[in-house]
């Protein structure tokens, strides 16, 4: 374990000696480097659409509660400590959060 710990500060002194000289990595060291990446294929999603009849159902569940903080949020599951730090604007604002899990705690 000792031998493994000084290869340990071995490395991490080089380390910080490439940084302080500013020492490039070589070309073949960066070709084999990129050589062990994974490929990806980025995709471009589209806007966030949130869900109608989730919030709709949301708006109604908040309605039906006279927009009662503690009732609303023990009705649906929603964290009180977050609905009372960041408050929705307006029913849509409170409904798109919900729905998009923003006062969640998970």
């Amino acid at each position: 374990q000792a031998a493994s710990l000084c290869l340990s500060f071995r490395a991490m002194a080089q380390v910080a000696q490439n940084l302080l000289l500013k020492v490039q990595p070589r070309e073949d060291e960066l070709a084999a480097k990129a050589s062990m990446l994974n490929s990806v294929e980025t995709r471009i999603a589209d806007s966030w659409a949130p869900d109608l009849a989730a919030m709709e159902a949301v708006a109604r569940v908040c309605l039906s509660l006279d927009c009662n903080a503690e009732r609303v949020s023990a009705a649906l599951g929603l964290s009180p400590k977050r609905l009372k730090a960041w408050p929705p604007t307006d029913l849509k604002d409170f409904a798109c959060k919900v729905v998009a899990g923003f006062y969640s705690d998970d």
